[in-house]
């Protein structure tokens, strides 16, 4: 933010005057010329996925919130889509533990997981991962 506030006053008569100068200076320091808004309001429910893994998983195009019902553990080595710069978060409505494994060679090379580590989201969890097309891997940004 790119605001310096003025010095306050000293008697308070002088108050409604500062702010009055001051708030359209906030509003100003403020505010957001980005040409476009991103909402995550595109779901898609899973009913449930089998134990075991899930290699080059599908999902729908405009989605962009995942929501996956585990009952035992389910492992997604990999995302079916490269649509550049695209954000996914993924949520576990089940009972079981949802597992999103890091560089898993049972993917494509360009559809795995590109994590720090490999996750685990238990019931509740979530997670959020990031298509990067300059190195062709969905990249973890964070997880609960």
């Amino acid at each position: 933010m790119n605001y310096q506030p003025s010095p306050l006053p000293v008697d308070p008569k002088d108050l409604l005057r500062f702010l009055s100068q001051e708030l359209p200076r906030i509003s100003t320091a403020l505010r957001d010329d980005a040409q476009t808004v991103f909402y995550r309001t595109s779901v898609e429910t899973e009913l449930s996925l089998s134990a075991g893994d899930s290699a080059n998983y599908k999902v729908g195009a405009a989605s962009n919130i995942i929501r996956i019902s585990t009952s035992n553990t389910v492992t997604l080595t990999g995302i079916n889509d490269k649509t550049p710069y695209r954000e996914r978060t993924f949520i576990n409505v089940g009972t079981g533990v949802l597992v999103l494994k890091s560089e898993g060679t049972e993917s494509s090379a360009s559809l795995r997981l590109a994590l720090a580590a490999t996750w685990q989201l238990s019931a509740n969890a979530a997670a959020t991962v990031w298509f990067d097309p300059i190195s062709s891997r969905h990249r973890g940004l964070s997880r609960t």
